[in-house]
């Protein structure tokens, strides 16, 4: 499942390129932290639509799912590719 998030971001034009160059101060760690927040609200039987306060980017790339799994699923592909990030910028510098 996380495979076909980071395939559906690659076809959106997302790179581990791009990644490198515009998300250097944890963007993508925020991001998955909103998409973990909403999940764990809709487990909880809570309601979670707008962004949160520390979300990364423009409140229009906000894309909230409506089941507690679809969201865990973009947060942990948002974790993998800070992953995938973090570890070319520690080998390549």
């Amino acid at each position: 499942m996380i495979e076909e998030e980071q395939l559906k971001a690659r076809a959106k034009g997302y790179s581990l390129l791009r990644d490198l160059e515009a998300n250097e101060q944890g963007q993508l760690g925020l991001a998955a932290q909103g998409y973990l927040d909403a999940a764990v609200a809709d487990t909880i039987g809570s309601q979670v639509d707008d962004p949160p306060w520390n979300w990364p980017w423009d409140p229009d790339a906000w894309k909230k799912e409506d089941s507690a799994i679809e969201n865990l699923v973009k947060a942990a592909a948002f974790i993998a590719s800070e992953i995938d990030r973090l570890v070319w910028e520690a080998t390549n510098g």
